[in-house]
């Protein structure tokens, strides 16, 4: 296999488990929070 397939492949599985995260770090903090988050992501 490539290298560089092989770093781009580790990459974007980083990311994915950081968006995870952030998203589990956000729905356990404050709920307020997480409403003002959606109000911006809606409008």
């Amino acid at each position: 296999m490539n290298v560089t397939i092989v770093l781009i492949y580790f990459l974007k599985l980083l990311i994915q488990f950081n968006y995870l995260l952030s998203i589990s770090i956000v729905g356990y903090g404050d709920r307020r929070k997480l409403s003002v988050y959606d109000e911006i992501w809606v409008n």
